[in-house]
């Protein structure tokens, strides 16, 4: 289950290696709606909302997360609906919304190799493609420029559209530090799903950790 709490606890350590993370703020899911919608007016809007249920690792098709929320009364119908589910959340995460490319990175060990880091692109795309690259833990930069340039849909971090090519050199200094983490702090599983990417940098938006 993966409570508040966990979140606060795994933004903590990201930010204790100097990694970015998106505003954050944990509200109790209680049906009084006051603390919720000052909180979004704190972070400003648009604004995500994520309710926090337990067995609900894939909130999104659970309709446990709603995006583009830009005003106080679409949070209001949105945390009442969330409420509905079986089991009801016990706190909600808001979050500013971040716009970018998604992408993932992860830590799992392994029994012959310790330590892996993967990467690909975020989102639901990482279950649907199964479109990674892995190197073991640690590494330097170079290593993390060839796992970026090895995943099939690295044209989307190139720029389409009219878009800017994202950072790709701070997604590698990136994909070092979380190598350099999963040794120092003996991580067994790591998954930062979606970090938004753009071409200023980057914001790791959700974080779960084992």
């Amino acid at each position: 289950m993966q409570t508040a709490a966990a979140y606060s606890s795994g933004f903590r350590m990201l930010r204790k290696y100097g990694i970015i993370t998106v505003d954050t703020l944990m509200v109790n899911a209680a049906r009084n709606t006051r603390k919720l919608k000052l909180s979004a007016q704190k972070l400003g809007y648009p604004v995500v909302l994520k309710a926090v249920a337990s067995g609900a690792e894939h909130k999104t098709e659970k309709g446990l997360v709603a995006v583009d929320i830009r005003n106080d009364a679409e949070l209001e119908r949105e945390s009442l609906r969330m409420l509905t589910a079986k089991p009801a959340p016990r706190e909600f995460v808001l979050q500013p919304l971040a716009k970018g490319v998604e992408l993932f990175i992860g830590v799992k060990s392994d029994s012959q190799f310790g330590k892996l880091v993967l990467f690909g692109l975020g989102g639901v795309y990482v279950e649907l493609y199964k479109d990674v690259s892995a190197r073991v833990a640690p590494f330097g930069r170079q290593d993390a420029l060839e796992m970026i340039n090895e995943i099939n849909g690295r044209k989307a971090l190139m720029g389409f559209r009219g878009k800017p090519s994202v950072n790709i050199g701070k997604i590698a200094d990136l994909l070092v530090c979380v190598g350099r983490l999963a040794i120092e702090e003996d991580i067994n599983e790591l998954d930062l799903n979606p970090v938004i990417a753009d071409d200023k940098g980057y914001s790791v938006v959700d974080v779960r950790m084992i």
